[in-house]
């Protein structure tokens, strides 16, 4: 079992909701939304808010009083089966306290959010409209678990796993005491604890938005009621999507969930003097940042290791109006791939470096994850399980010598992942470690493995060659 069994059903949905957003847009002007949403007689809701980025605001919103807008797909109320036309969706509430906050009480079975402006762009990138007509990318909103997202860290999960074992009676201070270890995530799954689990003592309001989520056996889950969604504005992180339909494509933006302190503050711990101690950082009483923190042009505080401890979308988040230009950055694109014609000649033109964009351990071993999406496992021993900071964006895995064991979940529901190369100094895989890698092709594990896991490949579709060692003794 795993506390990351991912929830397939809003991955799938969010591939069908790329390919279809603008199936069904008028290509008229500004158009009438469905108004403001009033939940059906039973449906629970969640409450969402959202912070629209000022660069979002333009003559085409004007008409529609710049308000914001959502949309969702497969649950109930959602407009495309309600009206026919999910786009723009609903019209969201305006909160009194910032200019830029939005909010709506979403049904909790809604898996995907769709945040936009509440224009309709339509499919021609020929008319205004269509280019001031914005959306975020696709955000699932069923929960997160460690691992989900870079920006929820290690030392945030470890401290919320340790929380919740010690509220279902755990020994949290022995010295043996592992938050990973399969005794605190079966306390995690058993249906008898799950209501001792609650954070309130803490972190007041948001300490519901901690649980145990039984249905998946996912251990300790956070969901994001009351949480703000802020805009992602670096262009490097825009989407480019429909591009088979719509000429040049239409860009969507990324973003994230965080906990809201009030007054446009922001940040990923629950309370602002929480994200202040955990991340080390003091705040002087003329505003400025100690602990090694840095603050960018948004106002934005990242600590020493470049997490953002604390956010401000009322600065120039909601100032500035400039619209973010995603070809100015290459990162939207596929990178070329340079192809050296004669690699047995030697030359000093065909060496090619590549940045290392994070690192860290993983049990006894450690990893770099390279621009190119490479990620590299070394060291000697064992992986972490249930553990996998590295994102699901890689694109292939180099497990060197040395290396002897595979974690748990270590790759699941890396899409993208195309390739693997495991070293002959590994034993184990555990289990779900590729689950869902649905762009792995081909595969040869070694003859030093001798024990699989259970579902350790279940859901790798896309392979058409495996190659199994001669060693191999067990498959869970």
């Amino acid at each position: 079992m795993s506390k990351t069994i991912k929830k397939m059903t809003a991955v799938l949905l969010s591939v069908l909701i790329v390919c279809s957003a603008f199936a069904v847009m008028p290509v008229s002007a500004v158009p009438v939304g469905h108004g403001r949403y009033t939940p059906s007689s039973g449906v629970e809701t969640y409450k969402y808010y959202f912070a629209m980025p000022g660069c979002w605001v333009n003559e085409s919103t004007h008409e529609n009083n710049d308000v914001a807008g959502v949309y969702w797909w497969s649950a109930p109320d959602d407009p495309d089966t309600k009206f026919g036309r999910g786009r723009p969706g609903y019209e969201m509430d305006k909160e009194a306290e910032c200019d830029n906050l939005w909010s709506i009480n979403a049904p909790k079975l809604a898996s995907i959010l769709v945040f936009n402006n509440y224009l309709d762009g339509g499919m021609n990138p020929n008319q205004p409209i269509f280019k001031n007509a914005q959306q975020c990318q696709n955000k699932n909103v069923e929960y997160y678990n460690e691992g989900d997202t870079d920006t929820y860290s290690q030392k945030f999960w470890e401290y919320m796993w340790t929380k919740a074992a010690k509220q279902v009676g755990l020994n949290t201070d022995a010295p043996s005491f592992d938050y990973t270890s399969d005794e605190v995530y079966e306390a995690m799954i058993d249906p008898a604890n799950a209501s001792k689990i609650d954070f309130s003592d803490e972190f007041g309001d948001y300490g519901k938005n901690f649980y145990a989520e039984l249905e998946n056996s996912s251990g300790l889950a956070m969901n994001f009621q009351n949480m703000v969604y802020v805009v992602d504005l670096d262009p490097a992180h825009i989407k480019i999507i429909n591009e088979d339909i719509i000429p040049g494509g239409k860009p969507a933006y990324d973003g994230e969930f965080y906990f809201y302190y009030g007054n446009g503050e922001y940040g990923m711990w629950p309370t602002k003097a929480m994200a202040l101690k955990m991340e080390g950082v003091t705040q002087k009483s003329n505003g400025s940042y100690t602990g090694g923190a840095r603050v960018d042009k948004y106002g934005t505080v990242f600590n020493a290791g470049g997490q953002i401890v604390i956010g401000n979308f009322t600065k120039q988040y909601n100032a500035n109006t400039t619209t973010p230009d995603p070809s100015a950055t290459t990162a939207t694109k596929p990178t070329t791939q340079t192809t050296v014609t004669n690699p047995t000649t030697p030359t000093t033109a065909t060496h090619i470096s590549t940045e290392i964009v994070s690192s860290g351990t993983t049990g006894a071993c450690t990893w770099t994850l390279d621009e190119n999406g490479t990620l590299t496992i070394s060291g000697n021993g064992k992986m972490k399980d249930l553990y996998n900071p590295w994102g699901k964006d890689i694109k292939s895995v180099i497990i060197k010598k040395g290396v002897t064991g595979i974690g748990k979940d270590a790759f699941a529901n890396c899409k993208e992942l195309k390739s693997i190369t495991i070293s002959d100094s590994v034993t184990s895989i555990g289990s779900e470690a590729f689950l869902d890698c649905t762009g792995l092709i081909s595969l040869t594990i070694p003859d030093s493995v001798t024990d699989i896991d259970s579902r350790a490949f279940e859901g790798c579709t896309g392979l058409t060659s495996v190659i199994i060692g001669n060693s191999l003794k067990s498959i869970g």
